[in-house]
């Protein structure tokens, strides 16, 4: 059986560049409904480009190519698209795993799929209480280095910095960091942002794409969501009360960001492609 033979795509042009051409470029691509309206934020088509490009850059720049396997271990920031869609655009493959996992959940499916790089958030906030996600994070990679096994990278984004009477406040200082290991979302990146090279991209046979899906499927636990910049699906997931991302026309919502989550974000973009 054959199946668009010969054809080549990468999702995050599709999703993004795309739509620019398309004349969308100054239309909001993605709303971040927060729990906080402080923390409230949108992206225009070619705003969200950029920090795209900007994260593809770091994540070359650090050793991350098609084919290496990210695990994102985030909460429903904007942090979680750009992510994915970096991934995406290089030909990498990203595992999204729950950020409500337990440490072991989550060593488990880092060494499932023999991840180079996990990206993480300082913290969650929900409602009245901080969930160290980064002191999770730092628990499991102690569990991956027990059995042998060692991720190259973790990605810290601050989140839940921002001080409000009444509001749970978790500053820099207060989060475990390992300098030989640790890098600062937005240190880390900043030098990328302004450099004038271009940002790296891979237009993937769609064999090879679905191979790469196949064999993370084999390899990885199979409550772990995973997907090589996944197969355009035209399909929507289906609005719901928590932090949604909203597209012309359409509205989705992103969580949970686990088994459909991270094919709900691609969908809303690639149902317009």
């Amino acid at each position: 059986m054959k199946w668009f033979e010969g054809a080549r795509t990468n999702m995050a042009y599709n999703c993004l560049e795309k739509q620019i051409e398309n004349g969308m470029g100054d239309k909001r691509a993605l709303i971040f409904e927060a729990n906080d309206e402080i923390n409230c934020t949108e992206f225009t088509f070619r705003e969200l480009l950029v920090e795209v490009e900007t994260f593809a850059k770091f994540l070359v720049s650090n050793g991350i190519a098609k084919g290496d396997r990210v695990v994102t271990y985030l909460p429903m920031i904007p942090a979680l698209p750009i992510a994915m869609l970096a991934c995406s655009r290089i030909g990498a493959v990203h595992s999204v795993v729950f950020a409500g996992y337990s440490a072991k959940s989550l060593a488990q499916r880092v060494q499932d799929c023999e991840a180079k790089m996990v990206i993480t958030a300082s913290a969650s906030r929900r409602a009245e209480k901080i969930i160290p996600l980064k002191k999770i994070v730092d628990e499991a990679m102690e569990i991956c280095d027990s059995d042998g096994f060692r991720v190259n990278k973790v990605v810290v984004k601050h989140n839940a910095d921002i001080e409000m009477e009444g509001v749970p406040h978790l500053s820099i200082e207060d989060v475990p960091f390992h300098p030989d290991r640790d890098l600062w979302w937005n240190e880390s990146v900043a030098e990328f942002r302004t450099d004038g090279k271009p940002a790296p991209i891979e237009f993937l046979a769609v064999a090879t794409r679905r191979s790469f899906s196949t064999r993370l499927v084999r390899l990885v636990n199979p409550k772990a969501s995973c997907t090589a910049s996944a197969v355009i699906r035209r399909t929507c997931t289906p609005p719901a009360s928590s932090s949604s991302i909203y597209m012309p026309e359409r509205t989705f919502c992103s969580a949970p960001p686990t088994w459909d989550g991270s094919r709900g974000i691609h969908t809303a973009f690639t149902d317009r492609c």
